[in-house]
């Protein structure tokens, strides 16, 4: 399937289910073609050339519960209303070239499993890229195992609020402008909520020289990558 989706896709008002993954699709995802769709749950289109901004009628859909755009083109904000219908699962934007915040709008939909929004300043260089802070309010994900925020321009530190997300598996923010420490619950064996126990991947910028992101249980420590875009220009 290549070219554009054709308008009259908002004629099926029954869809539930829209896979259209690895194609060549490129345009014609808009807000007239989603505002129709009432029931669809699962939205995966991942792999494609889509561009622009990502529609603003997604955070609209009543019952959306999956959202994959994963490797495509998009850019802009990520609209900061998504997931207000209280209903997402599973939210994958990885490797386009969003910027701006992660929207607030997430932690509406209390039921979030998986966050991933990684990598959407793809070649390091500060081009694109999520910005502003982690929201300290994400705590309210109390069922959220896998929040992947690596690759952006995040700044500030990283909330302390995330260790009381008992079932959190995956914590990755390497690749981003966070400094400080890792929360100390998050290393403490002895937390009551046993966040280290469950928590398998642990990632941040605390391999340089000095230290972005002290973190003494990561499981990947990276350097920080502003330092070493300055040293690439330095040695050039």
């Amino acid at each position: 399937i290549t070219g554009d989706i054709p308008t009259t896709f908002n004629k099926l008002t029954a869809l539930e289910v829209w896979y259209m993954d690895t194609c060549q699709l490129r345009g014609g995802l808009t807000n007239e073609v989603l505002s129709g769709l009432t029931k669809l749950r699962d939205f995966q289109a991942y792999g494609n050339n889509f561009a622009g901004e990502l529609p603003s009628a997604f955070a609209d859909l009543p019952n959306l519960e999956v959202l994959n755009l994963a490797e495509n083109n998009f850019m802009g904000q990520i609209p900061t209303n998504l997931g207000k219908n209280g209903k997402l699962l599973s939210v994958n934007l990885m490797k386009n070239r969003f910027t701006g915040p992660i929207p607030t709008g997430l932690q509406s939909s209390t039921g979030l499993l998986n966050i991933n929004l990684c990598c959407n300043d793809p070649n390091l260089d500060g081009t694109s890229g999520l910005d502003g802070e982690i929201p300290v309010g994400m705590d309210a994900l109390t069922r959220l195992k896998y929040l992947k925020l690596e690759g952006n321009r995040l700044v500030g530190q990283v909330p302390a609020t995330l260790t009381s997300i008992s079932g959190l598996a995956a914590l990755t923010v390497h690749d981003n402008s966070l400094q400080g420490s890792m929360p100390s619950d998050f290393c403490d064996a002895n937390t009551p909520t046993n966040t280290r126990q469950k928590l398998k991947k642990l990632s941040a910028d605390c391999g340089g020289n000095p230290k972005e992101v002290e973190c003494p249980c990561c499981t990947l420590c990276m350097p920080d990558p502003t330092a070493i875009s300055a040293s690439t220009k330095t040695n050039n």
